[in-house]
């Protein structure tokens, strides 16, 4: 690598799916949410790593501050969530019943083609060498995260 012979000190934050209400996904499942109509996709047993916005910001700043800092980390949050318990927080948040039936894995994959392997599959991983660091979320949970959205 080109910036290891410069001695140059690369930091790479591989992000999970950040949560705002500025943009992403955030808004329409607050939208569906609100409607009731949120519901697992596929098993719904699917890891949906997460990170709200002012930490994945604040790790950027650490990275760029931290000069120990070196090499991959995974910039989630600590709390694991799956798509079903992701969604039922998410219904909570708003207030709204979750009881609907998941969405199945065919209708995703007939309207969504290929892309929807983006929905259906997820990687369980951990910001255990972020917390190493020393840094400290804003927001370690979903229901933290949410609420703070919820707000704005």
């Amino acid at each position: 690598m080109a910036f290891k012979q410069n001695n140059t000190r690369v930091v790479v934050l591989r992000t999970g799916l950040v949560l705002s209400r500025q943009g992403g996904v955030l808004p329409l499942l607050y939208n569906l949410g609100r409607l009731g109509l949120l519901t697992p996709l596929g098993s719904g047993r699917q890891a949906m790593p997460w990170i709200h916005l002012d930490d994945l910001c604040g790790l950027y700043r650490k990275a760029l501050d931290d000069h120990h800092m070196e090499g991959a980390y995974n910039a989630v949050a600590p709390e694991f969530h799956t798509n079903r318990s992701f969604s039922a927080t998410l219904a909570s948040t708003v207030k709204r019943p979750f009881f609907l039936p998941p969405l199945p894995t065919f209708l995703l994959k007939l309207f969504m083609g290929g892309r929807a392997s983006l929905l259906l599959v997820g990687s369980r991983i951990s910001p255990r060498k972020v917390s190493e660091t020393g840094y400290t979320f804003q927001f370690p949970t979903l229901r933290q995260a949410l609420e703070a959205e919820k707000k704005l």
